[in-house]
């Protein structure tokens, strides 16, 4: 989908004052974890992040919280079988409503001459002690094997104030009580249902006790698109050394080829979307399933697309972003949709085009939503206008200032805080 918005500088909103990215600096990587619990009852979004990266990501290590930014490649305007999508990025802690770079949390990784780190970044862990980061590098597939793309994991675990690389991967990131787990048996999960099938995973969920849960599909070898997705989720048990894998019911109305997003709620309660990302918003069919700890059953929404990421607050309440739309459903009121600030750098389209991508809650009730808008560059610097990738940022607490995205800068400068005054 490309949308026409024309990007405003931050000098051109109405700013209290310009805080540059040198003000991002570094406090120490061996500092504990920030006493950060977030309880408060939800009244509103506010945008914490926004500009044309790609990516503008909420993460979180324990309690602390981080914004992933960058680009992720996938604007190659002329590409070939076989070349690695440019992906980049990196990441700032947010601490009290304000931003900080934090060069120790940079250490042990690659990082290319515009100090970002190269690939997909996504962080997380209990604690720092037992943090992770996995790093997933792209490749446009070569030609005759049916697959678009093709991606390599890169595994870290933080040791000794840096980040180490892991020959495990993506296991990394599993707790403690899981590390018992075996590889997951691609190759065979998907024969009662056709041998020549291959599983192919899209989503995991952890828990602390050692509960991990991994969506993906059953896919051809060479990717063939089928006529019935055939979604599997793998629930691995703490201090077991197998897994149980059961079939999503109901999929069979959606295109073979679907994307899962996993909220694991506890040991007996967990939820998944599957929504089609080929595609348009308009066409993709809601789905929403839930765990009891026994059986996967359909769960009955208002939502009428896709929905591409789920999520729940200690108090029951549970949030799925679909399309253009955030929706929460609470313990007591049901199911309603949530109000999106304005964007605060880019004149908004008509229609709306604006798509909320994913929610993610921490610390019980911290709240972050990400969306994802195309938008027109403006000249600068005798360049001409081109049009781009741009994403937005909320949370449920306000920041002290907004952080302007721009990726053609060098990492230590691509966030700039800004302070917006009353344009909130």
């Amino acid at each position: 989908m490309r949308i026409g918005l024309r990007l405003s500088s931050p000098s051109s909103v109405n700013v209290a004052a310009a805080v540059l990215s040198a003000s991002l600096v570094g406090c120490g990587a061996g500092t504990k974890d920030p006493e950060l619990t977030v309880q408060r009852p939800f009244r509103a979004l506010h945008v914490v992040a926004e500009g044309p990266c790609a990516k503008l990501s909420a993460q979180a290590i324990g309690k602390r919280r981080f914004v992933v930014f960058g680009d992720t490649g996938y604007e190659l305007a002329y590409w070939n079988p076989g070349d690695l999508l440019p992906a980049a990025q990196s990441f700032v802690e947010i601490r009290d409503g304000k931003a900080f770079r934090n060069l120790g949390m940079l250490d042990g990784l690659p990082k290319n001459v515009g100090g970002y780190i190269p690939g997909d970044l996504l962080l997380g862990g209990s604690s720092l002690d037992n943090g992770w980061l996995l790093r997933a590098t792209t490749h446009y597939a070569p030609t005759g094997t049916g697959v678009l793309f093709r991606r390599s994991w890169h595994g870290y675990a933080w040791q000794s104030g840096g980040w180490a690389a892991s020959q495990s991967a993506q296991v990394v990131r599993y707790p403690l009580a899981a590390k018992g787990l075996p590889a997951l048996p691609v190759e065979t999960m998907c024969e009662p249902y056709d041998e020549g099938l291959r599983f192919v995973p899209s989503a995991t969920a952890t828990l602390p006790s050692g509960h991990v849960m991994i969506g993906g599909t059953c896919q051809a070898k060479k990717h063939i698109r089928l006529r019935n997705a055939v979604a599997l989720i793998a629930h691995g048990r703490p201090s077991t050394n197998s897994w149980r894998v059961e079939r999503l019911p109901e999929t069979d109305g959606h295109d073979g080829i679907v994307n899962l997003a996993i909220h694991l709620a506890g040991p007996r309660e967990a939820y998944a979307a599957v929504y089609e990302p080929f595609k348009s918003i308009a066409k993709r069919i809601p789905y929403l399933a839930h765990y009891d700890g026994k059986t996967w059953s359909i769960t009955s929404t208002p939502i009428k697309t896709g929905m591409t990421s789920v999520a729940g607050s200690s108090d029951g309440t549970l949030w799925v972003a679909a399309g253009h739309e955030l929706w929460k459903r609470s313990p007591t009121k049901g199911w309603h949709t949530v109000k999106l600030p304005r964007l605060l750098f880019a004149k908004p389209a008509r229609p709306p085009t604006l798509r909320v991508t994913a929610v993610r809650v921490f610390a019980g009730n911290d709240i972050w939503a990400e969306g994802a808008f195309r938008l027109k560059l403006e000249e600068s610097d005798g360049e001409p206008a081109t049009e781009a990738r741009a994403s937005v940022l909320w949370r449920s607490t306000p920041a002290a200032h907004v952080l302007y995205c721009d990726p053609r800068k060098r990492a230590p400068k691509g966030l700039t805080a800004v302070d917006v005054g009353d344009e909130r």
